[in-house]
C-alpha cells in the first residue's frame, strides 16, 4: 500500500513573502527637465524686464495730420500716454477723446519701439472755412 501524499500546510498569502520585483518604470528625464525649467525662468525673465523697465516708457508721440483742428487738444489728448509703458499703454481712450473733435473724421495711432508713438489724423472736408486772428472757424 501506498503512502498517502502529505499536504504542505496553507497559510494564508502574504504580501511580505512575495519576491520583490523592480518595475519597469521609466526615470525621469533630468535633463529636460532642467532645460523646460531654465527656458520658463528665461521667459518670465524677459517679460518681467520688458514690463518693468524705464527703457520702454513713452518719451514722445509724433503728431501728424492736424490742420483745422485744435492742434492744443489733440497734444494734450496724446500726452496723457507720456511716461507709460509702450507695451501696456492703452491707446482706445485717446484716440476716442481726439475722435470725439468735429473737425477729425479718423485717427490711427500706432507703437515706434522703444519709447515713441504715432498718431495719424484725418480731418474731414470742410465746405468753408473762416480764419479770423489766426485761427480757422
Amino acid at each position: 500500500m501506498r503512502k498517502p501524499a502529505r499536504q504542505r500546510s496553507r497559510r494564508p498569502y502574504r504580501r511580505s513573502d512575495a519576491v520583490r520585483h523592480r518595475r519597469n518604470r521609466r526615470r525621469p528625464n533630468y535633463f529636460l527637465l532642467f532645460c523646460i525649467f531654465v527656458l520658463v525662468t528665461t521667459i518670465s525673465g524677459s517679460i518681467t524686464y520688458a514690463l518693468t523697465t524705464p527703457r520702454l516708457n513713452v518719451a514722445a508721440v509724433e503728431i501728424k495730420g492736424v490742420r483745422l483742428a485744435d492742434e492744443s487738444t489733440v497734444e494734450k489728448s496724446a500726452s496723457r500716454l507720456i511716461g507709460e509703458n509702450i507695451i501696456l499703454v492703452r491707446t482706445g481712450p485717446a484716440i476716442e477723446s481726439i475722435r470725439r473733435l468735429s473737425e477729425v473724421e479718423c485717427v490711427k495711432m500706432g507703437r515706434k519701439y522703444p519709447n515713441k508713438l504715432w498718431l495719424r489724423v484725418w480731418e474731414r472736408e470742410p465746405a468753408a472755412v473762416l480764419a479770423s486772428n489766426g485761427e480757422y472757424y
